[in-house]
């Protein structure tokens, strides 16, 4: 059976290789599917994490909630833990964990979970029975696993999306309930 480390570096060597141009053009169809998902549309408070590497891009829907005048939240690694806080201008994120942006950690701006909220998280591959593997670190998993009680969508490109039954799930993973590729809405 094949380890999440090697389905891992399997998927983000294609997903890597994507040309910038067709890179760009699939991110934006992405965001406009996101976009149009209706627990995305009533959220107030969006949780979003900062592209990194080939990652899609969703920077220009982050900037949108801004405008909107929605609460967008992005991440800050500390240790071993991960916690969200509020950004109001994508200038307020510097680099930190592995050259990833992140906002500086401010109590009165700390994430306080709602039932409407909404969550973009990452991934480097997921299925259509909404098992996901990340980076490797567990972060979302232990976040998620804290209290988060709103609804979560996935960005993707297709080709991070492999057959059901390869991903090997444990017990402290959790499934997303959504995955938003350039070609599809994947409701679990």
């Amino acid at each position: 059976m094949e380890t999440k480390k090697q389905i891992r570096k399997e998927i983000l060597m294609v997903r890597d290789a994507l040309a910038p141009d067709c890179h760009q053009k699939m991110s934006a169809a992405i965001c406009e599917r996101l976009s149009g998902l209706p627990a995305y549309g009533k959220a107030r408070q969006i949780l979003f994490f900062v592209p990194y590497g080939s990652e899609v891009d969703i920077m220009p829907l982050m900037q949108v909630c801004m405008e909107e005048g929605r609460d967008v939240f992005c991440p800050l690694v500390t240790g071993e833990e991960m916690e969200f806080y509020r950004v109001d201008d994508v200038s307020q994120l510097t680099k930190g964990y592995k050259g990833i942006r992140e906002p500086l950690p401010a109590p009165e701006r700390k994430f306080i979970p709602t039932d409407n909220d909404f969550m973009i998280l990452p991934g480097s591959a997921f299925d259509r029975e909404g098992n996901r593997i990340g980076y490797g670190k567990g972060f979302y998993d232990r976040f998620l696993s804290k209290g988060f009680f709103g609804a979560m969508a996935a960005p993707a490109f297709s080709v991070q999306i492999v057959e059901n039954g390869r991903i090997p799930a444990e017990n402290t993973d959790i499934k997303v309930n959504c995955i938003v590729t350039e070609k599809e809405i994947i409701r679990i």
